[in-house]
């Protein structure tokens, strides 16, 4: 007997699973000491050795259709340099749903998360953006 997945019980994650100019721009920042994986609609980005902690800070990194890219560049190319893990929303399909009004509220509008390591980490993110 065949079994056919129907649409209805596709995630949006494997339904949008394309990477684009997104996942293109962090691949060309971010060398061979990042390790990549995907978890839903993100793709999580952890430095080697680095453990997110049990508890601890994580900041939230918005943006408009317009700049997500310029953003996205810029955050990466800072926590490259402080060597902080961090997680994105892995392309533009899915980061224009994420602004429609019939989503999720506790993700809405959450394009980028990143996890320091400890508090003097996340005093100086902070100081960043």
């Amino acid at each position: 007997m065949s079994r056919t997945k129907s649409i209805y019980n596709e995630t949006l994650a494997s339904k949008y699973n394309n990477k684009d100019i997104l996942s293109k721009s962090v691949d060309k920042i971010l060398d061979d000491q990042w390790n990549f994986y995907e978890k839903d609609i993100f793709i999580n980005c952890n430095f080697s050795g680095n453990k997110i902690p049990d508890q601890g800070w994580k900041i939230h990194v918005s943006c408009t259709l317009k700049n997500a890219l310029d953003i996205l560049n810029i955050v990466t190319e800072t926590l490259k340099k402080e060597k902080v893990n961090f997680k994105y929303v892995k392309n533009t399909e899915l980061l224009n749903i994420m602004y429609k009004k019939n989503f999720s509220r506790v993700g809405a509008g959450k394009f980028i998360t990143i996890y320091p390591n400890n508090e003097e980490q996340f005093i100086l993110n902070n100081s960043y953006f």
